[in-house]
């Protein structure tokens, strides 16, 4: 995988683990 793929991918989970935590502190 390059490494632009690989910064998609974290970004992508970091933003989806970010909603996961304010859905749970709303």
């Amino acid at each position: 995988m390059s490494t632009a793929a690989l910064r998609t991918i974290d970004k992508n989970g970091i933003e989806a683990v970010l909603e996961k935590l304010i859905a749970k502190s709303e």
